[in-house]
């Protein structure tokens, strides 16, 4: 794909993909115009069938009344065989309207790069009619016009933005982890969670400081900041939204309970019972297994290769195996997960899969991307003496666990 200063000659046939902003008619590009009005063929992307095109309506004042428009399927579900089936679908129509030597311009919501439906479009076309050159044309981002919208700072000086596509319910500790880590966070289709989102953020004392928008630059578009977000009704909302959130933590000095790295001490019990996945079979992984198997729990290693003790171990049957790479799939249905590898961005990425199943997870490399932290253990004749260091120094909790372990003796 590739970019043309030039739309009226564009070779034929062709398809330009046209990022159209969020809304605002006025917010396409000059080059995405350009390429619109040399278009044959209009692709508009619609939800279901009967339903209109959000994008087609925003560009309504710049088509001409010869131009054809043809919808295209791209259902909101989570279904991949659905998905897929659909996806080869649009892409065969559009090989059909675009044969042999017609210029089209798919339309789309926003930026095409950024969360775009034609991606995995693209892919078939390419197998199917390769003959067809696509370009891309990037387009207003829902994020920019929300933050300009709202004068909101999407960052400044050395802090990071971090976009995450969607939340369930079952996300609130994901959340959690990536607000300790960035300085602002941008969640796209935030209407569907917004219950959740604001009594999490009312808890957290983060709420004056969040940004809500909906069918920004659209009919029945809402803007609400700060503590008036309580005012609206705890209710699932759009999916044409997205909220805007500052770390006071990573922005300022003002304190937030996030900061806190206070634990809640327990002992977990039918460990037998739960599957729980290591992700990780060196020094560090055999040790999480080590203490998982003294607490009678069968745990799951997930690793290319392995320590010999975590061999014999498998060899033995006390720990199941899989020589292989982690999968996002090996944390579904899991209770607990240790992510113990020697790659920070592989721990992080597993805490985040982890979140998203609705599995705990302990992060060996920073307790603060984890769900629980694991003490240095001592036990004997009955006793368990376990001390932590709110995940800060685990040498030192091994210190004084030792100097306890030799004053039990």
């Amino acid at each position: 794909m590739s970019l043309d200063s030039h739309p009226d000659l564009l070779p034929t046939p062709s398809l330009t993909i046209i990022g159209v902003g969020p809304g605002d008619a006025e917010l396409i590009t000059v080059k995405g115009l350009h390429a619109l009005q040399a278009a044959d063929v209009i692709f508009a992307p619609i939800a279901a069938a009967g339903k209109s095109s959000i994008a087609q309506s925003i560009i309504q004042p710049w088509l001409r009344p010869d131009q054809r428009i043809v919808p295209i399927l791209t259902p909101m579900v989570q279904d991949e065989e659905v998905l897929g089936a659909a996806r080869l679908a649009a892409a065969q129509t559009i090989a059909r309207e675009l044969a042999p030597d017609r210029r089209g311009a798919y339309i789309i919501l926003g930026d095409p790069m950024l969360y775009g439906t034609f991606t995995p479009i693209a892919a078939h076309l390419r197998t199917i009619a390769p003959e067809i050159e696509q370009r891309i044309v990037p387009g207003v981002t829902a994020i920019s016009a929300a933050a300009a919208a709202t004068e909101t700072p999407l960052v400044s000086g050395a802090e990071r933005l971090a976009i995450l596509p969607g939340l369930r319910e079952r996300s609130r500790t994901g959340l959690m982890r990536v607000l300790r880590q960035f300085g602002r966070v941008a969640i796209m289709k935030a209407g569907p969670a917004f219950p959740w989102l604001v009594e999490m953020l009312a808890e957290l004392d983060l709420l004056e400081d969040a940004v809500y928008v909906e069918r920004l630059g659209l009919e029945g578009e809402r803007i609400v900041q700060g503590r008036d977000l309580t005012q609206l009704p705890s209710e699932k909302r759009t999916y044409l939204s997205l909220m805007l959130l500052r770390n006071p933590l990573k922005s300022s000095s003002r304190p937030s309970s996030l900061a806190a790295g206070v634990t809640y001490p327990v002992h977990l019990t039918h460990l037998a019972e739960s599957r729980i996945v290591v992700v990780g079979g060196g020094a560090v992984g055999e040790r999480k297994v080590r203490w998982l198997l003294a607490a009678d729990a069968r745990p799951i290693l997930i690793s290319p290769e392995a320590t010999v003790q975590l061999q014999r171990w498998a060899v033995s049957g006390r720990l199941t195996w899989q020589a292989r790479a982690y999968r996002p799939e090996d944390v579904q249905g899991v209770r607990l997960v240790f992510a113990a590898t020697d790659d920070a961005g592989l721990n992080a990425r597993i805490a985040q899969d982890a979140a998203a199943a609705g599995a705990w997870c302990n992060v060996a490399d920073n307790a603060r991307l984890g769900d629980f932290h694991v003490p240095a253990v001592h036990r004997t004749q009955g006793v368990v003496v376990s001390v932590g260091t709110e995940g800060q120094a685990p040498a030192r909790a091994s210190a004084i666990r030792d100097a306890i372990a030799r004053w039990l003796k």
